[in-house]
């Protein structure tokens, strides 16, 4: 069985200088207390230490609550959505920040928690977000990642696209599957390559891990693996800037049992 034992909050030190990670903890400070271990991961360490730490220190609804500061170097720290981009390109590629600081994280994490739930500043989260995460993977027997599809209002050419079909980065991680383990590894490879082979294009950690599937030549295996990339309504993906004027009750409507909505929406 399957069981949630730790929350990750992949931040940066600008979000921290420019209050985003101060108004986004401030949603746990009313929330019942839990037993799980609270990970912040930072890009680095440009941050006042002394009021950041006072702050992590009043999120006490957690067991534990532990700071990493990946300090990721300069030239591989980047997210550029510019095509035209004229600087030297990362390993990872155009989105190389993210893209490292989720590889770390989430390798941290192998061999220590058995499934755990990434989560972004720009996520709303309803005040029962941890009790209902917890006995929705309580429930799952056999998955590698859960989470949400887009569900927003921007147009694709298809909806069978990898845009529409991938799982958004706020999502649960079973990192305590081997074969998830192995995911990781593959979807790591297939950015660098695809990076070598057209650098100009952003390859996203969350995209990589549905088209590395998609392009696998070993068909009967992807399409298995494909298949545990899960769905749910408990987390909703509306996290494009064009979205963010989705409103709550919009949202409420049509997914009234979510309780993590990834959104650019102000609060």
């Amino acid at each position: 069985m399957s069981s949630l034992e730790a929350v990750l909050l992949l931040t940066t030190s600008d979000e921290i200088n420019d209050g985003k990670f101060f108004i986004f903890c401030k949603q746990f400070l009313s929330m019942k207390k839990n037993n799980l271990s609270f990970h912040i991961f930072i890009n680095n360490s440009e941050y006042d230490e002394t009021t950041f730490l006072g702050y992590v220190s009043k999120l006490t609804i957690f067991k534990s609550a532990f700071v990493h500061n990946l300090n990721i170097p300069t030239d591989k720290d980047i997210y550029i959505r510019n095509q035209n981009y004229s600087g030297k390109i990362p390993p990872l590629g155009l989105t190389s920040g993210p893209n490292t600081m989720f590889l770390e994280a989430i390798k941290y994490c192998f061999n220590k928690f058995n499934t755990v739930l990434v989560l972004e500043t720009d996520c709303h989260l309803k005040q029962n977000c941890f009790e209902v995460s917890k006995s929705y993977i309580n429930s799952l027997s056999d998955y590698l990642i859960s989470g949400s599809r887009y569900v927003g209002n921007q147009k694709t050419e298809s909806l069978c696209s990898p845009f529409n079909l991938h799982l958004n980065g706020v999502a649960f991680y079973n990192t305590g599957s081997e074969e998830f383990k192995d995911l990781i590894k593959k979807m790591e490879e297939f950015i660098l390559n695809e990076v070598e082979k057209n650098p100009a294009r952003a390859f996203s950690y969350d995209m990589a891990f549905t088209e590395c599937l998609l392009k696998d030549e070993n068909i009967v295996t992807a399409r298995r693996k494909l298949t545990k990339l899960i769905n749910t309504t408990l987390i909703l993906n509306c996290s494009p800037t064009s979205d963010s004027t989705i409103t709550y009750e919009e949202i409420n409507s049509v997914y009234p049992n979510h309780v993590i909505f990834h959104t650019k929406m102000s609060y």
